[in-house]
């Protein structure tokens, strides 16, 4: 996939890893430095200078399960009776994002009583 990198910019790669880009390797295929690893320029899906452009469903966002990006804030599955609305979503913007744990990280990490029976 071709996927515009800038260094500064933020990515995700098929494995759910979001990171900045620290620096670019040119060669054959240029690596990406992350923070904390280092990917190839084709297991990045996405790229963009606001990190919640990367945000998908499902996605945890502090600790909440995310159920809708609307580009400039999150809503999250967390809900709060509103006398006038009815049921709310909680919603979080960009300045609120502490931490990231994407749905592909939790379907790696994630176990599930009786499966290998």
């Amino acid at each position: 996939m071709n996927v515009k990198i800038e260094r500064g910019m933020f990515v995700r790669t098929v494995d759910g890893i979001i990171g900045k880009v620290e620096d670019i390797d040119y060669g054959m295929c240029y690596e990406i430095k992350l923070e904390n690893e280092r990917v190839s320029q084709f297991d990045i899906i996405k790229s963009s200078f606001e990190v919640i452009d990367l945000i998908e469903k499902n996605d945890m966002i502090n600790g909440d399960l995310i159920v809708q990006n609307f580009g400039t804030y999150l809503t999250t599955s967390n809900t709060y009776e509103s006398l006038f609305d009815g049921v709310q979503h909680y919603c979080i913007i960009p300045e609120d994002i502490e931490s990231i744990v994407t749905h592909e990280q939790i379907k790696k990490v994630e176990y599930i009583p009786g499966r290998y029976k």
